[in-house]
């Protein structure tokens, strides 16, 4: 006969509804933390969480390419939202619609941030 064993573990927590989750190649977990308003990652342990950037409302789904690019649903603000992790660089977070491009410091390490938002056409 044979067994089958689960075993269940949590891992973070302080999440408030959260919908999206995805793991890139290093092992680290992305939440988009949709109570919160806010995208979150861990380590594979569920130790380490940090918030990526700000300005999410109601974050829903998110996503990791191979290059490490994280995308965001931000459901609330009607945009796709991409987060480039910059561990080199000084703090800072691009915002960036189709047409305009505004920076800002942010007390979390390495982070840029560009926002295209779907209701602005492209070039």
């Amino acid at each position: 006969m044979l067994k089958i064993l689960q075993l269940l573990l949590t891992i973070g927590s302080g999440f408030d509804y959260p919908n999206g989750v995805a793991v890139d190649s290093s092992g680290n977990i992305y939440v988009a933390d949709t109570g919160n308003s806010a995208v979150k990652r861990m380590d594979s342990s569920g130790r380490n969480i940090i918030t990526l950037g700000s300005g999410f409302y109601h974050p829903f789904g998110v996503t990791v390419d191979s290059s490490g690019n994280v995308y965001v649903a931000d459901t609330g603000n009607s945009a796709i939202k991409r987060i480039t992790l910059r561990s080199e660089e000084a703090p800072r977070i691009n915002i960036q619609p189709v047409l305009a491009m505004v920076q800002e410091t942010l007390p979390t390490s390495g982070i840029a941030m560009e926002q295209t938002a779907m209701s602005m056409k492209a070039r």
